[in-house]
């Protein structure tokens, strides 16, 4: 698929969220109604849609991606309405110029899908519009002159935006893993990431790490927004760490009952303390001898949460402690250089 240049201004385009997570999008009638909200709340009052046409589809690997025409009542550059989508909805987007005009998007929407839907004021296009002809006959007259190369379209070089999908996707985070991912590009035939690369290494390097601060801002903007409880219900729904394999629930089971523990009490005395955050009555203190399970059965908390874990022995033993989630202090020792006490009376 070629992708619109965000300097040029269309009425009709074709947009793609490829790998679509449908948890957010399950529709698509969700799809359409996001990117048509998105083109109507980011070119004032002026610009509406006119008609839509939404499919979704299966790639080669079996991920679903959807595809909406989208025909406008005036021109409009696309690069506002994707920052728009990525801010709102945190999704990435793609928007292709590509159709010469809508009734070749919405052919391309429906060849495949027998579920395509269209907007309430969508028209019967049982037959082909007149002009459909006359736009694929100045297309080719176009392409065909030898002596106007501007009339051809310039594939696009690989730059910064292009590296940044790159490493989202494929989870890269160092300079080796970069360069590693480039070779196996190359081995494969695909040579654009190595030789973005290879041009200007450093470049590249940081223009990754760039990729995933911007990544890391929306994700802890999202996070902040969120409470303990309903951080917690979303890592359960993600696998387990390294190592667990889905052992813990049992063997924390077993340890309460070698404990003589109610699963029920120490349940909602976890609940009660991450709903509503450190307290007189509200923090847990587990005591008992060495390697009896105390750490075993709160250790999960710090795979999930940004914990402060025992504060160090220097002078500034508990910097970062006003910005963690959860304070976990396992087999802490209290002494005067850590944790001073302050003696305000006497007692006999």
């Amino acid at each position: 698929m070629t992708f619109a240049s965000p300097r040029n201004a269309r009425s009709v385009y074709l947009v793609t969220y490829s790998q679509a997570n449908l948890e957010i999008v399950p529709s698509r009638t969700d799809f359409a109604t996001l990117v048509k909200d998105a083109f109507e709340n980011t070119g004032g009052h002026n610009t509406l849609v006119q008609q839509w046409c939404c499919c979704r589809e299966k790639h080669q690997d079996g991920n679903p991606h959807y595809h909406v025409a989208i025909k406008l009542n005036m021109q409009r550059r696309w690069s506002s309405v994707r920052k728009y989508i990525v801010e709102k909805y945190n999704i990435q987007v793609n928007f292709s110029d590509a159709p010469g005009n809508y009734y070749e998007a919405w052919k391309y929407c429906s060849k495949s899908d027998a579920e395509v839907i269209t907007s309430a004021n969508h028209p019967d296009f049982s037959r082909a519009p007149r002009t459909t002809a006359a736009t694929s006959q100045k297309r080719a007259a176009a392409n065909s002159k030898p002596d106007a190369p501007s009339s051809r379209k310039r594939q696009k070089a690989f730059d910064a935006l292009d590296l940044h999908h790159v490493v989202i996707k494929n989870n890269i985070k160092t300079k080796t893993e970069l360069l590693r991912f480039a070779s196996k590009q190359m081995e494969e035939g695909r040579t654009d990431v190595a030789l973005y690369v290879l041009n200007n290494t450093p470049r590249a390097v940081k223009a990754m790490q760039t990729c995933w601060e911007m990544f890391d801002v929306v994700e802890n903007e999202k996070r902040e927004s969120q409470s303990r409880l309903q951080i917690l219900e979303e890592a359960r729904k993600k696998k387990c760490v390294s190592g667990c394999d889905g052992e813990w629930k049992r063997l924390a089971s077993q340890t309460l009952e070698r404990n003589n523990c109610s699963k029920n009490e120490f349940r909602d005395a976890v609940k009660n303390a991450l709903s509503k955050g450190r307290g007189k009555g509200r923090n847990i203190l587990i005591t008992g001898p060495a390697n009896c399970g105390k750490a075993f059965m709160l250790k999960p908390l710090c795979d999930v949460f940004d914990a402060f874990v025992n504060p160090a022995s220097g002078t500034f033993a508990w910097v970062r402690v006003e910005e963690a989630e959860i304070i976990f202090l396992n087999d802490f020792r209290r002494s005067e250089r850590i944790l001073p006490w302050q003696r305000h009376a006497s007692f006999t």
